[in-house]
């Protein structure tokens, strides 16, 4: 009872890779980054990395919370505050990055937090679980399946036909958390399995990325599972900060490094011993991030004041190489979103 109490008493965060295993896109594509600003998505041409410019500005109903790119295509969810908080979606045609197209809007009841899109199939993450939609019909999509949980998801990895979910916060007056890690098995879109279920208290889980047969959790340091034994799920490893813990975290990977935001800052997390990650060093933004990718020798972080692109090439000592700095940045922090 005391567990459900405290679930029900989270105030969690609501803001909205390239490696051995990453999503499958995310707000990089091609030359261009697709920045999320208040209520606007930038198009960034990120050709000359110390030198980013302005393409386009594609103005939403509500605040951005979550791009993700695929092919010409984005995938943009959204925040309306109206007579009570919505979100959407709304799928843009980026065949023209200096005037996309409104190509379709998906409308839920669910407040959704998260997206992740691999060929046809896209992943939204919600406060009540998770929906899967076909839109190999761009103009049209189509509900596929739904994962009801009741749990408040964040984060969203697709590994080949695995699904991972992650789940959690903290408690805001008593700093008491909670997180959790779910692994579905979706060749079958339309009967996607749930394969196994991780809750741990203390550990709130925000984002999830995997490499070498283990996911890597961020939430208040880093979390590692071990995915090889999927039924009985536990943690093999952890990485520690006194930070963190009412931040929305985001993590990715590329070789053997992985990249973990957190309250202070980027972390670069050496893995190549998954069990026992080290840290190599950390990159300190203007301002919090809400999400980042990473490619080649770059670094491409969202934060308040708009992108950073930050070359990691010795992990060590990350250095800021450009920057295109937003008009109108975002609250300077993390603010918990009333339940809608």
């Amino acid at each position: 009872m005391k567990r459900w109490i405290l679930i029900l008493g989270l105030i969690l965060l609501t803001i909205g890779c390239n490696g051995k295993s990453q999503n499958a896109v995310d707000f990089l594509q091609g030359d261009l980054a697709f920045v999320a600003q208040e209520s606007s998505v930038l198009v960034v041409n990120i050709a000359a990395p110390t030198q980013p410019e302005l393409v386009a500005t594609l103005n939403l109903p509500g605040r951005v919370l979550k791009v993700v790119a695929d092919g010409r295509f984005a995938y943009i969810i959204y925040e309306q505050y109206l007579e009570t908080i919505r979100t959407g979606l709304q799928i843009v045609d980026m065949a023209d990055p200096a005037q996309p197209q409104l190509q379709a809007t998906y409308n839920t009841q669910h407040y959704l937090t998260n997206a992740i899109v691999q060929d046809d199939l896209l992943v939204l993450a919600h406060w009540e679980g998770i929906t899967l939609l076909d839109v190999a019909n761009k103009n049209e999509p189509q509900v596929v399946s739904e994962l009801p949980d009741n749990a408040r998801n964040y984060g969203l990895h697709l590994d080949g036909n695995q699904l991972l979910t992650t789940w959690g916060g903290c408690d805001f007056r008593s700093g008491l958390c909670i997180g959790g890690l779910r692994v579905y098995d979706v060749s079958n879109p339309q009967q996607p399995e749930e394969i196994s279920y991780l809750e741990q208290d203390e550990l709130p889980g925000y984002d999830v990325a995997t490499s070498d047969g283990y996911a890597f959790v961020n939430g208040k340091g880093v979390w590692v599972v071990e995915l090889t034994g999927e039924s009985s799920l536990q943690i093999n490893g952890r990485t520690q900060t006194a930070v963190g813990d009412l931040y929305n975290g985001q993590i990715a990977i590329q070789d053997d490094i992985a990249y973990a935001s957190q309250t202070d800052g980027l972390h670069l997390l050496d893995i190549s011993q998954p069990t026992a990650p080290t840290n190599l060093g950390r990159y300190v933004p203007t301002g919090y991030l809400f999400d980042l990718t990473v490619r080649d020798q770059y670094a491409y972080l969202v934060s308040e004041n708009g992108l950073e692109i930050v070359d990691v090439t010795d992990p060590t000592n990350p250095q800021l190489l450009g920057a295109y700095a937003t008009g109108s940045p975002v609250p300077i922090a993390p603010q918990p979103t009333a339940t809608p």
